[in-house]
């Protein structure tokens, strides 16, 4: 067995028009694995898109490349649930991952899994914050010098994508935790929070390919992990593809461009991509006509429009440093039914609330788990 896996996230397969991109970012994971003989590569969660239903012909894809990277590569490819791979908000019990048995190794709960001496935890996407924090409590209780854990989760600080980022929305955070590195999926803009020495290090792989620009002009791809040394590499997607399929044409990136810089671009930025300019000042159709035609000359495979003039000529609004909690509703209702909260003792009211949430909170947890 080889002393390297692979770690990747949200393949999202069944995105509408995009089973081939999909499919093709697949194949370069397993093509890359083949030559650099690693033979087992792990999922982050969100292996397809649609958590209500399944389209048969992205079902038949995925069971077609998965059975061949079992049988014709011999490779074994691990996942566990995504939000996006599970029916239930509160179960990993029906799930989109199940039909895959047969083809992928599943994990369908917390569980603890070692590799060439190396434990990894697997822990899966939990919708409610508190009872994932609970969750990682306990499996900190079993940690063990060296273990690394694999999610799926939306951690306070990261990106959600290249424009827009979580702050304090999240209460999930490994700053305190004894994990001292993370893999984690969910959010599709590769990045790290922490620097592994003072604070734990939690890495998102990112999504293997773009699926909208805000998740645009950053590098998608993989990380390579060496089980000896704990260390990774990031592998580009593009570039590995070039390499292993030189005549396939590649999934597009989605890039942005600032309409003053466009004189600057080149064929290298724009061939086989879809661009969206922002437009910093009124364009007639004609001088959209000649941009446009500039770009597809480039190589761009669809050209886009974002008007920036009405954002510009607005008055910005003053940007809170940290994003407010949701309202509390309950109190919102006992403000306003002044007559149906007649008579009854306040206190006593919302400790009764308080008890059915956190009774309702605890039904959420993972109480059969295997930690």
């Amino acid at each position: 067995m080889s002393k390297k896996v692979i770690i990747t996230a949200d393949f999202h397969r069944g995105v509408p028009g995009r089973d081939g991109d999909i499919n093709y970012a697949c194949r370069v994971v397993r093509e890359y694995a083949k030559a650099a003989n690693i033979d087992v590569v792990m999922v982050l969660g969100d292996l397809f898109h649609n958590r209500e239903n399944l389209a048969i012909n992205v079902l038949q894809q995925a069971v077609d490349f998965h059975e061949e990277a079992a049988q014709k590569y011999d490779q074994r490819w691990i996942t566990f649930p995504g939000n996006h791979d599970m029916f239930l908000r509160h179960s990993w019990q029906i799930n989109s991952l199940a039909p895959m048995r047969k083809y992928l190794t599943y994990i369908e709960d917390v569980k603890l899994i070692t590799i060439e001496d190396k434990r990894f935890w697997v822990l899966p996407f939990i919708t409610f914050e508190k009872s994932y924090m609970r969750v990682l409590r306990r499996l900190e209780d079993r940690y063990e010098d060296g273990d690394v854990l694999l999610t799926h989760i939306g951690v306070r600080g990261a990106s959600l994508n290249t424009c827009f980022l979580l702050k304090d929305w999240s209460i999930v955070n490994f700053e305190q935790s004894r994990f001292k590195k993370i893999y984690t999926g969910h959010f599709h803009s590769k990045q790290q929070l922490g620097d592994g020495v003072e604070q734990p290090a939690v890495f998102y792989p990112g999504s293997l390919i773009p699926f909208k620009f805000d998740e645009g002009d950053v590098a998608h791809g993989f990380y390579v992990y060496d089980l000896d040394t704990g260390t990774h590499k990031f592998v580009n997607l593009w570039k590995a593809g070039e390499k292993f399929f030189p005549d396939e044409k590649a999934p597009p990136q989605f890039h942005t461009f600032l309409d003053e810089n466009l004189s600057d671009k080149t064929a290298v930025e724009c061939k086989g991509n879809i661009i969206r300019v922002a437009l910093q000042r009124q364009y007639t159709q004609e001088e959209k006509r000649k941009v446009k035609d500039q770009l597809i000359e480039l190589g761009a495979t669809s050209v886009r429009w974002w008007d920036m003039t009405q954002r510009l000529e607005k008055k910005p609004k003053e940007v809170l440093t940290t994003i407010q909690p949701h309202r509390n509703l309950f109190k919102s209702w006992v403000d306003v039914d002044k007559k149906g909260i007649h008579g009854l003792d306040l206190a006593i009211l919302d400790k009764a609330h308080d008890d059915v949430v956190h009774e309702g909170d605890e039904l959420y947890a993972v109480e059969e788990s295997e930690v």
